[in-house]
């Protein structure tokens, strides 16, 4: 059992035409497609900052010029520059895996629902006071959609206890796009910033964790502006 992001299709779609498809992430640039078509709107909006990050950590405009030149969708192109990175974005397995910690997690394992952001916390659920939150949604995912909630919860990370950082979005998924109303890529390449293309090992998940305790500062200087689209402010693995 196991899914990599970058070559296997897994990314629901809806098309102009109506109907609907699963594609791979280079996929993106094929001009039937219209949206992304997850069950939850937070996911929809989280794969688009995906598929956008996606993008800009393989293959970025260099500058307005080059924007401008390369508007027209081009998946093979996407695909060419997304394939290196394919051993850094498998979902399971013993060696780095996708927006997970480096090393494996000896606490015991919790629900599924706790990658949803409208779910109730563990403390929350014992003192029974999730009254604008839910419990017991998800008692196992798929992988696709596992995966889809993880970049999310990562992307858009709450604040919690101890050691529970927030995105960099502040906590909520509170993100706006540039939107051409032309379909899904010429959404994607609109958002786009300009930059050079990362490599794998700039991934955060590439790497032991940098922690945040005794003071510790990180810098951008220190990392690849990639981050700002595949950051890890929470530590965990997932269990098939």
């Amino acid at each position: 059992m196991t899914l990599n992001l970058i070559s296997d299709p897994w990314i629901p779609v809806r098309l102009k035409s109506g109907g609907r498809r699963t594609v791979a992430p280079w996929q993106m640039a094929d001009p039937d497609i219209a949206f992304p078509d997850w069950p939850r709107p937070d996911l929809n909006i989280a794969c688009l900052e995906l598929l956008i990050g996606l993008v800009f950590m393989a293959d970025p405009p260099a500058h307005e010029e080059d924007w401008e030149d390369r508007q027209a969708p081009d998946p093979d192109r996407l695909k060419a520059r997304l394939d290196p990175f394919a051993p850094a974005f498998n979902l399971l397995g013993d060696g780095p895996r996708f927006l997970q910690e480096f090393e494996v997690l000896e606490s015991a394992p919790n629900s599924p629902d706790m990658l949803f952001i409208d779910s109730a916390g563990e403390n929350a659920a014992k003192k029974n006071a999730d009254l604008m939150v839910w419990r017991d949604r998800y008692g196992a995912l798929a992988l696709p959609l596992a995966a889809m909630a993880l970049y999310t919860f990562q992307s858009f990370a709450p604040s919690g206890g101890a050691g529970n950082r927030t995105s960099m979005r502040g906590g909520g998924p509170l993100v706006t796009l540039v939107g051409p109303g032309q379909g899904l890529w010429p959404l994607i390449w609109a958002n786009v910033p300009d930059g050079t293309a990362a490599e794998p090992s700039n991934l955060p998940w590439m790497r032991p964790t940098r922690v945040s305790n005794k003071a510790q500062e990180v810098y951008p200087e220190q990392s690849h502006a990639i981050e700002a689209f595949l950051g890890m402010p929470r530590r965990l693995r997932l269990v098939g």
